[in-house]
């Protein structure tokens, strides 16, 4: 945003430079102040990012550089973070022993606790409640196939698709 606000003042002083310097001329007293101010600020204009680094500030081209980058951590970090979700659901498919130890498995494994405050009431019921239904066909248990489909949910809010 700061981008825009220089670039406003500097457009905003160009077109005041201008209007003075217009108003002596067309009146039949030409001043030569505006011109200069006009001058400068036209320079301003295409060296403010040289200025900018000359004292250590950021250019524009940095900014973007360093949003886009920021950007890009965030998404990287979301996918892993799904991706260690996705994994937790195999590995406690892999020690479930029987129906009723997927709700326990799930809530004492360490990935479980960062994606709980994401889970709908649905998904948290299923994993929580006592689970007594089983899904014919299916190589998941129920309490899993919630988490599946929130952790779905989730990547899908993230725009990770």
């Amino acid at each position: 945003m700061r981008f825009t606000i220089e670039n406003m003042v500097i457009v905003l002083s160009l077109v005041l430079f201008e209007a003075w310097f217009l108003k002596g001329y067309f009146s039949g007293n030409p001043e030569f102040e505006p011109a200069i101010g006009f001058l400068v600020a036209l320079g301003a204009l295409f060296t403010k990012d040289k200025i900018k680094e000359r004292f250590g500030l950021p250019s524009e081209n940095e900014e973007r550089k360093f949003k886009l980058e920021l950007r890009e951590k965030e998404v990287k970090r979301k996918r892993e973070q799904i991706q260690k979700w996705r994994n937790m659901v195999l590995d406690v498919q892999a020690k479930v022993e029987s129906e009723n130890d997927v709700g326990q498995l799930l809530q004492l494994h360490p990935d479980y606790l960062s994606l709980e405050p994401l889970l709908s009431d649905d998904a948290r019921v299923g994993v929580c409640g006592d689970n007594r239904t089983v899904t014919v066909g299916s190589a998941f248990s129920t309490p899993l196939i919630a988490i599946k489909s929130a952790i779905s949910r989730i990547q899908k809010e993230w725009s990770l698709s």
